[in-house]
């Protein structure tokens, strides 16, 4: 199932054409993008995926990724979300939980 942002922040299920252009536009403007915080040990970044990835209960189309800095090869830590706001705070915990690193 594919999703696309709703203006309300609300994911809106839609056919894979759909989603095609709609994700060619987000990307081109950063409106699948929820949060990204650089820090001295590593990046967080929170986007909308807009593809469900949940077997029982609401879709999770929304990721954080925590990349070791400098390297989006790297990834430390993943976390998904069913909602913009669920995405958003769990943003904020992993900045905080990283956020007394020393540069690696």
């Amino acid at each position: 199932m594919f999703y696309i942002l709703a203006p309300t922040k609300e994911p809106r299920p839609v056919s894979l054409r759909e989603w095609c252009v709609w994700r060619g536009r987000a990307a081109a403007n950063g409106d699948h993008v929820v949060a990204f915080t650089e820090l001295p040990a590593v990046e967080v970044s929170t986007i909308f995926l807009g593809w469900g990835m949940a077997l029982k209960g609401p879709p999770l189309v929304f990721e954080s990724m925590v990349f070791a800095a400098g390297s989006r090869s790297t990834v430390l830590d993943e976390r998904r979300y069913a909602t913009w706001i669920d995405a958003e705070v769990g943003h904020a915990e992993l900045v905080e939980k990283y956020a007394r690193l020393p540069r690696f």
